[in-house]
């Protein structure tokens, strides 16, 4: 039990969650008020306002969705699936991809127009916490929920009310994994990786060879950074860092010549 809360703590961020929270405890403030101040005279239900049968198609869609993001979750690996999904957008990933977009914008136009966009699907995400603590409190009023979508009963409007709210909520998060900058380990959140960025293995600098312990950085053509002190017990010399970097593959000639003269021998 410590060990998930643990784990739970580690993945949320506390801001965002304090934000949420907030959201929702001034939703709950707002129904307390209106519950209180609701009027004596009981509005007269009228047939079809539930819309129950409407709320089922969407129960319906929401249910495929979900049964599809499952199965797509669990082809992935382990280390990729990240955190709960319903709390990606409150995970730590998720703050640090919020971070990255506003210093982002601040420096490149296109980006700005992204963060532009992103602002009022986050509105929108974050006032289903308000509208579901409203729905709490200001629920008590049976003119609240008399003509309803599930109403009359508290119950129903309630049921009916958080399955739209978690809908809409779902469809703006997955807006903003779009439109946010990838975080500082280029992924997206949960647990995925953003296009164009390839993951943490291929980015490395390369593959420890059974002999020579050469590494070919990808996109860099030099040596790995743990071997860039000593290599094979000769210490490397005068590597410039301006020179130009070349992808592994492009001259096969050059990388034969690395291959015949060792690390820290001049080639005259």
């Amino acid at each position: 039990m410590n060990t998930a809360i643990h784990r739970m703590t580690r993945y949320l961020s506390l801001p965002l969650c304090t934000i949420a929270s907030a959201e929702f405890v001034l939703g709950m403030a707002n129904g307390l008020v209106r519950y209180l101040g609701r009027s004596p005279v009981r509005e007269t239900f009228v047939p079809g306002s539930s819309a129950w049968w409407q709320q089922g198609v969407v129960a319906a869609l929401a249910l495929l969705a979900v049964a599809v993001i499952t199965w797509r979750r669990r082809r992935q690996p382990a280390g990729q699936r990240g955190g709960p999904l319903l709390l990606a957008p409150l995970s730590r990933r998720a703050a640090r991809r919020v971070a990255a977009t506003f210093r982002l914008a601040a420096r490149e136009p296109g980006a700005a127009g992204r963060l532009l966009l992103a602002l009022p699907l986050a509105a929108l995400l974050y006032y289903g916490f308000y509208r579901a603590g409203l729905q709490v409190t200001g629920g008590l009023d049976p003119n609240f929920t008399v003509n309803a979508w599930g109403g009359p009963s508290y119950a129903g409007a309630m049921a009916c009310h958080y399955l739209d709210l978690l809908v809409l909520m779902a469809a703006a998060a997955g807006l903003l994994d779009k439109l946010l900058a990838p975080g500082p380990d280029g992924s997206r959140a949960p647990g995925g990786r953003s296009a164009g960025h390839p993951p943490a293995d291929a980015r490395s600098a390369g593959h420890r060879s059974a002999g020579g312990g050469l590494a070919a950085g990808r996109g860099h053509g030099r040596l790995a950074q743990a071997d860039a002190a000593v290599i094979a017990g000769h210490p490397v010399m005068d590597q410039d860092p301006e020179a130009p970097a070349c992808q592994p593959g492009d001259d096969p000639v050059g990388q034969q010549q690395v291959l015949e003269h060792p690390a820290g021998q001049r080639h005259h």
